[in-house]
């Protein structure tokens, strides 16, 4: 076992455009990025291959739990994210260049993404002693939703456990007092700054929610359009609701296809919104049919609060808002 892992037009020509849509839906693979937690507190760390001034080196599945890392842990602290910018955590599988990475660092924050059973099995072998910290705890876990059915009901991928608990900020919070929980435990000498540094952090989440309540108010109970569910928290956290294209990685049926189209079109959509890591092909098929845009959003970007603002002014936007969609990257 991993030592001290903490687990926690007519309906039948509709379907015809839709079967001839369906070919167009995609995914992508995986790598590792390696950053260093700068000695400036408000710095953001770039790619680099550090000195381990502390002889600290901790692993996160994501950037965004690495934007945690860089708030939270001392000067000189070697940060590895196996799941570098444009990368697919629903298709990633570490390289072995990486596993030997794993095998030599000090505490892996795992977030509950599918790859990270299998990885885990493969550290129980090669890294028996590596601590494991489950960012999950204390998060009430929500179920991705399916491809909507023609009656209402819920299409096969529906009761899927949805791994993408970092994009809302109050969850991120709670995810951010894990982190420094697992790095106190690593360096107790360390224990008064880091809290120090997780009280700031927590300062900062809060001021973000406030900000993307006001901003969303005015479209509460609406539907945003995406191509893959990775915006179920963030829906959730501000009255909102998320409508996928595919989940899974899996195409919706033609059937399922032309009911999406017909309530996109319906409900008079204006963008269908997509990730950096997944072709924008079937996306931009349906939205040529419904008469909307594509907009790209960044779940992954390490530069975490900024990319929020984004995302959510993004959303706004595409509501039917006057905010700037603004960019949500880093």
């Amino acid at each position: 076992m991993v030592a001290d892992s903490l687990e926690a037009g007519t309906m039948p020509h509709r379907i015809v455009i839709a079967a001839a849509l369906v070919a167009a839906l995609v995914g992508t693979l995986g790598g590792c990025e390696r950053v260093s937690r700068a000695p400036e507190d408000t710095a953001l760390a770039q790619p680099s291959v550090p000195a381990r001034d502390t002889g600290l080196l901790v692993v996160a599945s994501i950037p965004p739990q690495a934007y945690l890392m860089e708030r939270l842990a001392p000067t000189g602290t070697s940060i590895v994210v196996l799941v570098g910018p444009g990368q697919s955590p629903e298709t990633y599988d570490p390289t072995p260049a990486q596993m030997t990475e794993l095998a030599n660092a000090d505490m892996y924050f795992r977030i509950g993404l599918p790859f990270e059973e299998r990885l885990l099995e493969k550290l129980s072998t090669i890294a028996p002693n590596l601590a494991v910290v489950d960012t999950r705890e204390g998060i009430e876990l929500r179920h991705i939703e399916g491809h909507t059915h023609a009656e209402g009901g819920e299409g096969h991928e529906a009761g899927q456990l949805d791994p993408h608990i970092w994009l809302a900020p109050r969850l991120f919070a709670k995810q951010a007092v894990t982190v420094a929980n697992g790095l106190q435990r690593l360096l107790p000498g360390s224990a008064a700054a880091i809290e120090r540094s997780l009280s700031g952090l927590l300062a900062d989440l809060d001021r973000l929610d406030g900000e993307i309540a006001a901003m969303l108010k005015p479209f509460a109970g609406q539907t945003f359009y995406v191509f893959h569910p990775a915006f179920g928290y963030f829906a959730d956290a501000y009255g909102l609701r998320q409508a996928p294209i595919e989940t899974g990685g899996k195409e919706p049926a033609p059937q399922q296809l032309a009911t999406l189209m017909e309530n996109a079109s319906a409900a008079g959509a204006r963008v269908i919104f997509v990730q950096p890591e997944f072709a924008t092909a079937g996306a931009e098929a349906v939205a040529r049919q419904i008469g909307a845009t594509v907009v790209p959003l960044d779940p992954l970007s390490r530069d975490y609060i900024a990319n929020l603002r984004g995302i959510a002014a993004g959303i706004a936007a595409g509501l039917g808002g006057t905010t700037g969609a603004g960019e949500s990257g880093s």
